[in-house]
């Protein structure tokens, strides 16, 4: 059965219907004439969603489903959605992170993957300076952020000013990340903290205690490595190695890591990267 809305004509089969219109996106396409018109359904060769018309061509499966124009994508195989930046969205379902994050997709359609300006690819790869951050990436708020890591614990065993003089046993958290945009977050009220009301929060204005939070965008798979430790408190990247080897960049040097600073254009950092009932806190975030 067809209905009629602006533009375009609905399929309703069983329980589900899908938009038809007069533009052909895919290869191949559903195609309907209806009063001497063609109406074309983009069909793709994804797993089909529960309930999806699905149909056999040349011996591959494909199903028929909504088309979404560039700068939007089919998100769960359902809506269409605002692709977000950092990625780039050609239509229908295609959705992918953006060479340089967030400073290769800039704009407000992310329809391509851009190629970034000279200037904006001298911050790839290392942390960004807030001056970097506020010319370079658009404002956000938490929502725009997935968690990706978390850790609370206290090594007190590691003395070394050295970023490289710690085992993996030494390591809050580790891993391999990007290419994208990140989040760096550590937060702490703990010992030779707690009593100096002083020291204000640069997250959440709290007095007697300290947080900072710095962004990064990868244009490569990086290795990383969070570091508790007596005057080592800070994220480790080795730009060189997808499995992190050796440091290359780091926010702040050993021992001045409570420098309480927020190097983000970010809102509702303090409410994303809580405490959570520990003195100590280390977050890590990609642009979702």
């Amino acid at each position: 059965m067809f209905s009629a809305s602006a533009n375009a004509r609905v399929l309703h089969f069983g329980n589900a219907s899908v938009t038809l219109d007069t533009v052909r996106h895919t290869t191949p396409s559903l195609a309907v004439g209806i009063d001497g018109d063609v109406w074309y359904g983009a069909m793709y060769s994804s797993d089909a969603p529960a309930g999806a018309l699905r149909m056999r061509v040349n011996s591959t499966d494909y199903w028929v489903g909504k088309w979404c124009v560039p700068g939007r994508y089919l998100k769960n195989n359902s809506e269409c959605t605002d692709c977000g930046m950092g990625y780039y969205c050609t239509g229908g379902l295609h959705r992918a992170v953006c060479t340089y994050g967030a400073i290769g997709c800039p704009g407000n359609s992310f329809s391509t993957n851009a190629v970034a300006s000279a200037a904006g690819m001298a911050h790839v790869n290392q942390f960004m300076t807030l001056d970097a951050v506020e010319k370079f990436i658009p404002k956000s708020d938490m929502s725009a952020w997935r968690l990706v890591k978390s850790c609370a614990k206290m090594n007190a065993n590691i003395t070394s000013s050295n970023m490289d003089e710690f085992s993996v046993d030494d390591m809050c958290m580790g891993g391999t990340i990007g290419p994208g945009t990140y989040l760096f977050v550590a937060r702490y009220k703990g010992p030779g903290i707690s009593n100096r009301p002083d020291i204000i929060d640069a997250l959440d204005g709290r007095s007697a205690s300290v947080s900072y939070a710095y962004m990064a965008v990868f244009d490569r798979p990086v290795g990383f490595a969070a570091i508790w430790g007596n005057n080592i408190i800070q994220f480790f990247i080795d730009t060189a190695h997808e499995t992190y080897v050796s440091a290359t960049t780091s926010y702040a040097p050993a021992g001045q890591w409570n420098t309480n600073t927020n190097q983000t254009n970010i809102t509702g950092i303090a409410d994303g990267a809580s405490y959570g009932g520990r003195d100590i806190i280390m977050y890590l975030f990609e642009l979702a």
